[in-house]
């Protein structure tokens, strides 16, 4: 509010006024300010990422790599933008283009654990080359994830269970996510 009220043309302000407001549950207000947004700065790169979320959010994956294809283009240094359209290729099911551009995440850190190549070997299956790549993940719900997933794909129910049981007791923001795709693999959909 203090940059707006120094000036009400500044693009990124409305957008994190906006992120507040979404947060706060104050969603009309939200949507004020990321259309105010666009309409002072249409290219703005952080406009598009939540333009690009928002499409994948409502499953419109197409809309949602060309708008993060652009995002990655105007930040071509931003891990955010470039994991981004990574994940957003791999959840549109096209694999190859995701790893491909996971390469680019890497040249950026390469201390990123490769989650596109063991969440590909696990949807394929191939769970010996999965843990090959988990293992050196360090401690995570993210490794907790894939391992329950490539435990269970292995048979090894228990290591799998225990696996579970530490995602169902993390307390971060995405761990319901997590948790009921561990589930829906064990193939307890309800």
């Amino acid at each position: 509010q203090r940059a707006l009220a120094i000036d009400p043309d500044l693009a990124e302000a409305h957008l994190r006024l906006a992120l507040y407001l979404d947060a706060v549950g104050e969603r009309a207000a939200a949507l004020a300010h990321k259309a105010k947004a666009a309409k002072i700065d249409p290219d703005n790169a952080l406009l598009l990422g939540f333009l690009a979320a928002s499409a994948a959010d409502a499953g419109r994956w197409d809309e949602a790599i060309v708008l993060q294809r652009r995002v990655a283009a105007a930040e071509p240094i931003s891990l955010v933008a470039a994991m981004n359209l990574a994940n957003f290729l791999f959840l549109a099911g096209r694999t190859d283009d995701a790893k491909a551009q996971f390469a680019k995440v890497r040249e950026l850190d390469p201390t990123q654990p490769d989650e596109i190549g063991a969440f590909a070997h696990i949807l394929e299956g191939r769970y010996e080359p999965a843990l090959n790549l988990v293992a050196a993940w360090p401690d995570s719900d993210a490794r907790n994830h894939a391992l329950a997933m490539i435990y269970h794909g292995m048979g090894r129910s228990q290591e799998a269970e225990e696996r579970l049981d530490r995602l169902k007791a993390a307390k971060t923001w995405d761990n319901n996510i997590r948790v009921a795709e561990v589930c829906a693999f064990f193939g307890r959909t309800d």
